[in-house]
């Protein structure tokens, strides 16, 4: 599916004709999501860019997920979606950022993007550019990230509080035990696995914020300090991620040992 996004306009349209050689007038943002074939020759036509494909956006090198050629900028990272289900994957995005526009490109619904598109947009007043779309939508993923590693941090905490509860006083039969302990044990790793996806968004996250912040001299000027302090957020995160990782390897060994005995 394509979605055109107009300057003015807080809600997206889908192109009246796939066969034109130009784009609408004043479109800041095409969002493209599990597209057709036709929908990518589109795009590709009238902006004049490379739409990379789901195997080129899965690439790891650096020289793939940031890159800048012909006055465009193209990125890529992995994003956690399914966080809520009991297996959260990833998927790759990609954005193509140029003084005109925004172009992004991924294969899965992401909460993220409905969250800007559905809040953000909504609320915008001033004329949409392509930079501010980009700001916005890297600070949702960044908002995303946050609420799911608190949801990490409540289970743990949860989790602890069963497994390090007075035995004297809650003291249960050995089968119940020994029952409670594997559930607690599975839903550690669940969130260890969680927070490792996390982790790698976050650090795609950090490659690209500041190569489109030192790169892009042509940003708005609201757009840089937006970008700046969605950098911070992000080292806060990964901070906090990390404090995640080493929580759950705690529990990981308490519970491994309790089961032992």
């Amino acid at each position: 599916m394509l979605t055109l996004y107009h300057s003015r306009a807080g809600r997206g349209e889908r192109p009246a004709n796939l066969a034109s050689t130009s784009l609408p007038t004043n479109v800041v943002w095409l969002d493209l999501l599990n597209p057709a074939a036709d929908e990518t020759a589109f795009v590709a036509r009238t902006t004049g860019l490379h739409i990379p494909t789901v195997d080129e956006l899965s690439e790891i090198e650096s020289s793939s997920r940031l890159r800048h050629q012909d006055g465009a900028i193209y990125l890529s990272t992995p994003l956690i979606y399914r966080a809520g289900s009991d297996q959260p994957l990833t998927i790759p995005v990609g954005f193509l950022l140029t003084h005109e526009r925004l172009v992004t490109v991924r294969f899965e619904e992401l909460s993220s993007f409905n969250t800007f598109i559905n809040r953000d947009l909504a609320d915008e007043s001033d004329p949409l550019t392509g930079g501010a779309v980009f700001a916005g939508l890297i600070d949702a993923i960044a908002d995303r990230l946050a609420d799911i590693l608190e949801n990490i941090a409540g289970e743990l905490d949860a989790l602890s509080h069963r497994l390090f509860r007075n035995p004297v006083t809650e003291r249960r039969p050995p089968a119940r035990e020994s029952a409670d302990l594997r559930i607690i044990l599975r839903r550690v790793g669940h969130n260890g696995d969680l927070a490792s996806k996390i982790r790698d968004s976050l650090h795609g996250l950090a490659r690209i914020v500041p190569y489109v912040s030192n790169l892009a001299d042509w940003l708005p000027p609201e757009v840089k300090p937006r970008l700046d302090i969605t950098r911070q957020d992000v080292a806060s995160l990964s901070d906090y991620d990390e404090h995640i990782a080493n929580k759950v390897q705690l529990l990981l060994d308490a519970t491994l040992a309790a089961c032992r005995t």
